[in-house]
């Protein structure tokens, strides 16, 4: 996966890169879960949302109870 990333970064024109993560599975209620005392919830979101913001990109999330979870990491290339 880094090498991936490292090369679409070097590519000419290309304005941000986008990583979509979905699932049609139980879904969760966000304002929840985001609510919930740290070590109640885990790492797993906070790590990804740090590690994306640490690297200068954003890391919407939305999610429906029955429906499922759509997570996206968009990282602008500076270009």
């Amino acid at each position: 996966m880094r090498d991936i990333l490292r090369k679409c970064f070097g590519y000419r024109g290309l304005r941000l890169i986008e990583l979509t993560i979905n699932d049609k599975g139980i879904g969760f209620d966000l304002e929840e879960i985001l609510s919930l005392d740290r070590f109640k919830r885990g790492l797993g979101l906070n790590s990804m949302r740090e590690r994306a913001e640490l690297s200068s990109g954003s890391f919407p999330i939305e999610s429906d109870k029955g429906v499922g979870t759509n997570i996206k990491v968009i990282w602008p290339t500076g270009k």
